[in-house]
């Protein structure tokens, strides 16, 4: 357990236990399920390369608990891409923050200098981090966004 959560009863756990391996495959099939929804109002669900990249372990791995379900998992890979999902049902709670703070203290510790969150401009979630965290954000102008977190950029997702 690294640290309790803004929603009573969860917590930001490190992945990689055997024990949470269930708990990492049910987190998969929630978002695989998750209905995808269009237009300006829509957050777009976790594409299938990024629910896979996620169940890939990286070099930084955390995950948020509660009541023994897995509800969000953040991972840095070797080459500092960030990648965060939190399921649909816990989506607004500050949860992704949290998980988000945790995971680039961790990554910056163990020597990553810059991490890159790829995004795109219909993200409002991932847009406002950007933005509460002074990160710089790059637009592609194709729909394309990165977050980049810089050690010197500490983080203000509180």
């Amino acid at each position: 357990v690294v640290s309790s959560c803004v929603v009573s009863s969860c917590v930001v756990v490190a992945l990689g236990h055997p024990s949470l391996t269930n708990c990492l495959a049910e987190f998969a099939d929630q978002l695989r399920g998750e209905r995808r929804y269009f237009g300006r109002s829509a957050v777009p669900k976790p594409s299938r390369s990024m629910i896979e990249r996620l169940m890939t372990l990286g070099s930084v791995n955390f995950g948020v608990m509660s009541d023994d379900q897995l509800i969000a998992i953040a991972r840095v890979d070797d080459s500092s891409e960030l990648d965060i999902a939190v399921l649909a049902d816990w989506r607004g709670n500050g949860i992704g923050s949290l998980l988000l703070r945790h995971t680039i203290e961790r990554a910056e510790f163990v020597g990553h200098e810059r991490i890159v969150l790829h995004s795109s401009r219909r993200s409002r979630p991932v847009a406002a981090i950007g933005q509460r965290s002074d990160a710089t954000a790059v637009d592609y102008g194709d729909g394309r966004v990165d977050i980049i977190f810089a050690r010197q950029h500490r983080l203000g997702l509180a």
